[in-house]
């Protein structure tokens, strides 16, 4: 980007994240096209844009603006990740665990990535993998709730109720609105004969 123009592009930039993130997606969708009519090439604008399409629900559009972004620049950060979520939501595994295997090939430190994967290998029929990723997150993050969630509910179907609750009461105290997490919680409590406890979840 040029120094003018790039900072103008930069507060658009910034202004696009902030429409992303408080919901008026549409918005950004427009700022960040029009942005890139004249900076097309620029990898990070093509994953924003990305991002804007995929929280409208137009993943075509958004598959499209990523990949885009990963030709300009292999490397460049969240579009892999952003794929991979694509891919998970729409039931394609293999998909979705090869695109966040390359987001943390790029970017090891990315917890939401690997999280992500954690929670792909699961639906895929490997706990195990998905169990050793959740430890590496845990270790660094351990006030994840989804990554508990996860964690707990791997535990749970492998057996371990007692495991479980651990967990799982860590990630309802964490995210105390999540009606899943209360959902495995109850389950888990049911299986160790808790009843009250179980209801109260339920």
């Amino acid at each position: 980007l040029g120094t003018t123009s790039g900072s103008l592009a930069l507060a658009g930039i910034a202004y696009g994240i902030a429409l992303v993130h408080s919901g008026h997606s549409a918005d950004a969708e427009r700022l960040f096209s029009s942005l890139l009519a004249s900076h097309a090439d620029d990898p990070q604008l093509n994953v924003l844009l990305g991002e804007a399409h995929a929280e409208q629900g137009d993943y075509v559009g958004a598959i499209a603006a990523l990949q885009r972004a990963i030709v300009l620049k292999p490397d460049v950060a969240d579009a892999n990740r952003t794929l991979g979520i694509i891919y998970m939501k729409q039931g394609k595994l293999p998909e979705a665990a090869a695109a966040l295997r390359a987001e943390l090939a790029s970017h090891p430190d990315d917890l939401a990535a690997r999280s992500t994967l954690a929670t792909v290998l699961d639906m895929s029929g490997n706990p195990a993998a998905a169990t050793s990723e959740l430890g590496r997150v845990l270790r660094i993050r351990p006030n994840d709730a989804d990554a508990r969630y996860v964690l707990g509910k791997i535990l749970l179907a492998a057996g371990s109720a007692a495991d479980a609750v651990e967990h799982l009461e860590i990630a309802a105290r964490l995210a105390p609105k999540d009606a899943n997490i209360h959902y495995q919680l109850g389950l888990a409590y049911q299986k160790l004969g808790r009843t009250v406890d179980a209801q109260k979840e339920f």
